[in-house]
């Protein structure tokens, strides 16, 4: 029709989406949006919803624009404010002044961020009385990093069990889901950055393996040892068609692979130690995992092997190719 759409998607991974365009990127993103603006044989309308990038800004100057910056949003925040905050219990009957007071400093404090108020509503509405509001008016976090700190600390001052839970909690992928992109980014920026998971995740691949295929077991492939030990145990993990077995066996290394020229964290190092055991002679774990890797017909395509022939790390009693072919010896 003649008011139709058009959605351009830039499809990066997620880590890629983590890092900023790169220059030469960004040139031909503009230049492509350019061209469709001087083909257009009818008035064409682009919305670009970005950081202020001063580069991808000034070639559209000289176009007719309308910009939008967050200090625009204080009739939008005011309107949410007026909305949410009377949820107070004690709302009506706050005095005139307090109720112009929580709204003026929620307003002049928010910097256009719609998540910074809406964490101070949730914070107001837990005070009770008339003193404990304005204490709290008091000692508002100065931006979202300060907001997130300090309901951050509330957790850290927890039972210790609380905090670990919550933590793991932090960490699981496709279960949580955080309520704002600032919320990653303040943990990936001040607590649990990307190569972070990657030690915890070739961690967690490690004690799998060991375990599964711990001295204890009967020597066959596939690890599974006394059905009856693993009943007693929620078995089903230790099953080599489980989908946390499958992407412990080929993923373990690729997550070791990203701790290279850092400082190796003892436990880590101390995992893959109990898993390969010296360069000439390797555990029983790494020699049932070998034998598994090799069977395994339908290997994922994010396999270190959906590259690498298994046998450039053969035998499977001597560790040494392994460590060399993936490079994991410096962690050791």
């Amino acid at each position: 029709n003649q008011e139709g759409f058009a959605f351009f998607y830039c499809n990066r991974n997620e880590e890629e989406r983590r890092k900023p365009l790169s220059p030469g990127s960004r040139h031909k993103l503009v230049g492509v949006i350019k061209l469709l603006l001087s083909k257009s044989e009818r008035p064409l309308k682009v919305f670009i919803s970005s950081r202020p990038d001063q580069d991808i800004r000034s070639h559209f100057l000289s176009e007719p624009n309308i910009e939008i910056q967050a200090r625009h949003n204080e009739k939008d925040i005011r309107k949410f404010v007026d909305t949410e905050i009377v949820n107070h219990e004690g709302w009506r009957d706050m005095p005139p002044s307090l109720q112009e007071d929580v709204v003026r400093t929620l307003l002049d404090r928010s910097q256009g961020m719609f998540q910074w108020v809406s964490l101070q509503i949730k914070q107001i509405l837990q005070c009770t009385s008339e003193n404990a509001i304005r204490n709290r008016l008091g000692k508002l976090p100065r931006d979202l990093k300060a907001a997130y700190d300090e309901i951050y600390n509330e957790i850290k001052d927890e039972d210790e069990h609380d905090k670990a839970l919550a933590d793991r909690a932090i960490m699981w992928r496709n279960v949580w889901r955080f309520s704002h992109l600032s919320v990653t980014e303040y943990f990936e920026q001040n607590h649990w950055g990307l190569r972070q998971a990657h030690c915890y995740a070739a961690k967690v691949c490690l004690r799998l393996l060991i375990e599964t295929y711990k001295e204890s077991r009967t020597g066959n492939v596939d690890g599974l040892g006394d059905s009856h030990d693993h009943e007693s145990r929620a078995c089903d993990i230790f099953d080599p068609k489980h989908s946390l077995q499958k992407y412990s066996r080929h993923h373990w290394i690729a997550h070791i692979q990203t701790q290279e020229e850092q400082e190796a964290d003892p436990v880590l190092a101390g995992l893959l130690k109990a898993f390969l055991k010296s360069p000439v002679e390797s555990s029983l774990q790494y020699r049932q995992w070998y034998l598994q890797v090799k069977a395994d017909w339908d290997s994922p395509s994010t396999s270190v092997f959906d590259n690498v022939d298994i046998e450039e790390i053969s035998p499977e009693n001597s560790t040494v190719f392994a460590m060399c072919r993936f490079s994991i010896y410096a962690l050791l």
